[in-house]
């Protein structure tokens, strides 16, 4: 038998789980198309029924099937095999939450961002588009109940946390890693996954926070680095959106940074960020700097 040669086995790879995610694509298209027709696709319950089908059959399915198929050992594969250190855990964690001002002062130049005039009916088009996905995110994450916070950050924290990473960078940087070079393969990642929530004025900041996945994943050599940072992360926003709509947030946490006389706060954030970065470098990669990837 003829042995593939490195090219081969990456677009083997690459098709295998592109042909996964497709089919996973289409059999949700399919599910949510039948309840948009029996069900009201305005309400909480619907969208969060449809947003756990979509994690399930669109990100989970396709890298469990694939990883199966390709790997003979695909907890390895996907870099769930390894624990992590409770002090790399609480950096990481500490260390996005002084982030957030600077993430914020991100969002808003993102947000001042606009097309050429020559452009402007597609300007107006993805405008609406983001429009109409934000109401939806809304509604989905409606109510004011501790049920109703239980419950969308077991969703939107939790279930959707697991399935990105599993598919961004638990397979698709994976596989990416072994024909380009890591930091390449870390940021074509964090692009596509960006572009992948087709929001445009959203873009750079959500590319920074999947090139920050990217490095925990490879630095630490444990998906469950950025699986824990993407849950905690989309739990902090579903956190502070539900603590605003009850009346108990004294002020909005996304305009941290970003106001008069705040400048200090940035620099701040700014600083304890990159020393965060830079100690969790440091922190996880004495064992696994010289390895780009594994082998499975």
């Amino acid at each position: 038998m003829t042995m593939e040669n490195p090219s081969q086995i990456f677009m083997r790879r690459l098709g295998i789980f592109l042909c996964f995610w497709l089919f996973g694509l289409l059999t949700t298209a399919v599910i949510i198309g039948v309840l948009g027709i029996k069900l009201d696709m305005n309400s909480a319950p619907v969208l969060r029924v449809m947003t756990v089908i979509q994690d399930i059959l669109v990100f989970i399915t396709p890298v469990a099937a694939t990883a199966v198929l390709i790997s003979r050992k695909p907890l390895a594969f996907l870099g769930l095999d390894r624990g992590i250190k409770t002090s790399v855990e609480g950096l990481m964690l500490v260390t996005l939450v002084t982030s957030i001002p600077m993430m914020n002062a991100i969002v808003e130049w993102n947000l001042s961002l606009s097309l050429p005039e020559s452009m402007s009916s597609i300007e107006e088009w993805i405008k609406g588009s983001e429009e109409r996905s934000a109401k939806m995110v809304e509604t989905m994450l409606s109510g004011t109940s501790v049920k109703d916070l239980i419950v969308s950050i077991l969703i939107v924290g939790v279930l959707t946390g697991l399935g990105e990473e599993l598919f961004f960078r638990g397979m698709l940087q994976r596989i990416l890693a072994d024909r380009l070079n890591i930091h390449a393969a870390i940021w074509v990642t964090a692009i596509i996954f960006s572009a992948a929530h087709f929001q445009f004025y959203g873009f750079v900041p959500r590319m920074l926070l999947g090139g920050f996945f990217g490095y925990l994943a490879w630095w630490g050599r444990s998906l469950w680095l950025p699986v824990i940072a993407h849950a905690f992360n989309n739990s902090l926003v579903v956190a502070a959106r539900w603590s605003i709509s009850r009346g108990n947030a004294g002020f909005d946490p996304n305009k941290v940074g970003v106001g008069e006389g705040e400048a200090g706060i940035l620099l701040a954030s700014l600083l304890l960020t990159v020393a965060g970065i830079w100690t969790l470098y440091r922190m996880t990669c004495r064992t696994a700097v010289n390895r780009e990837s594994d082998k499975g």
